[in-house]
């Protein structure tokens, strides 16, 4: 019978070992429940993994809010680019009314001096006829002088 044997000396090894980690306690090595060598305590290995455990927490939330950001920036980058076309436009639309009122002077300018072309005929025209008027008044008298001396 090798099996009863065995475990005796399993179960024998099993109660050294608590003795044994005790010793090995004092180095700095730890047994943890399945028997393994351990640097670290049971305390502090649970408290490193609770710590990797929230440091990836963090770097997710790095990632999300690094996500969040560069969406706020494309949106600021859009509304910005928005912002330069109405500017753009603006700025035409003022330059366009500017040509508009300068067009506009010129016009009048052109206006007032065909006005006073045209007044300066109207007032030869009319000095012409009077003097027509004029003329003919003294050929008509002419005439009826002329006819009357017959």
């Amino acid at each position: 019978m090798p099996g009863p044997v065995y475990y005796k000396k399993y179960r024998q090894i099993i109660m050294d070992t608590s003795g044994l980690s005790n010793r090995l306690t004092n180095y700095g090595i730890h047994v943890d429940d399945l028997s393994r060598l351990r640097v670290l305590d049971e305390a502090a290995g649970n408290h490193a993994h609770d710590l990797r455990d929230t440091c990836h927490d963090f770097v997710t939330d790095v990632g999300h809010l690094a996500e969040i950001a560069d969406g706020f920036l494309d949106v600021v980058d859009a509304v910005g680019n928005e912002v330069t076309r109405e500017k753009v436009k603006a700025i035409g639309a003022r330059n366009r009314l500017q040509t508009i009122a300068k067009e506009r002077e010129a016009q009048m300018t052109q206006l007032s001096a065909l006005i006073k072309e045209k007044q300066l005929a109207r007032e030869r025209l009319s000095t012409e006829h009077a003097s027509l008027l004029r003329v003919q008044t003294e050929q008509n008298d002419f005439i009826d002088q002329f006819v009357l001396r017959k």
